[in-house]
């Protein structure tokens, strides 16, 4: 084009610096498949709500959660979480 930009362009930046071209991230990790989560630290607020909620665990061969825990779905994984807390107890990732 004019402005000497290729449509073709496949330069591969791995060897590049990964904050230049992470862009504007604020600082939090997604991945392909969601935001990462890690046990022992907390799911975001907003996966707490009862749309995420798994009412049938068995269903998706999942154990019967804890007294106060509940099972989430966060994409294709499961994420047992203490209800009060939101503070992750164990993940199942469903590949």
């Amino acid at each position: 084009d004019r402005w000497g930009h290729r449509r073709d362009d496949r330069r591969d930046y791995r060897g590049h610096d990964a904050r230049v071209l992470r862009g504007h991230d604020h600082g939090v990790y997604y991945n392909a498949r969601g935001p990462q989560f890690r046990r022992g630290g907390y799911i975001p607020r907003e996966f707490r709500n009862q749309q995420y909620r798994v009412v049938d665990y068995r269903s998706y061969r999942l154990s019967a959660p804890p007294r106060g825990h509940q099972w989430v779905q966060v994409g294709a994984d499961y994420v047992l979480i203490a209800i009060a807390t939101g503070r992750i107890a164990h993940i199942v990732l469903n590949y």
